[in-house]
């Protein structure tokens, strides 16, 4: 998702569709289907992603390259209606200015 400076999943399809001479909307699907039920998917042999497994060698991955010994966590929780709360938890990090001081990772334009 770095690459496509964005989470949102049209436009990470859009960069591997480039990168992989897919069409977008393929890939876009078969992004999708990552996160659906087995059952939900289409054809036979249909496994579902359990994030568990993802979750310790995805952040391992991630702090292979970390220069600090630091990170920062955030959790939300937001509820949605009476009936889900949204749990999000993000690995928040921040650049050094060459002059040392800490700056703001502020969205492209």
């Amino acid at each position: 998702m770095v690459i496509a400076s964005s989470c949102s999943l049209t436009a990470v399809a859009d960069v591997l569709a480039s990168l992989m001479g897919q069409s977008s909307n393929t890939l876009r699907e078969r992004l999708r289907d990552t996160f659906r039920e087995a059952d939900a998917k289409a054809g036979k042999q249909r496994v579902e992603l359990d994030v568990t497994e993802c979750w310790a060698p995805w952040l391992a991955w991630l702090l292979g390259g970390w220069s600090s010994h630091q990170i920062k966590i955030a959790m939300d929780a937001t509820s949605l209606g009476d009936r889900f709360v949204l749990l999000a938890i993000s690995v928040v990090y921040c650049r050094k200015h060459p002059d040392g001081r800490l700056q703001r990772q502020l969205p492209r334009q």
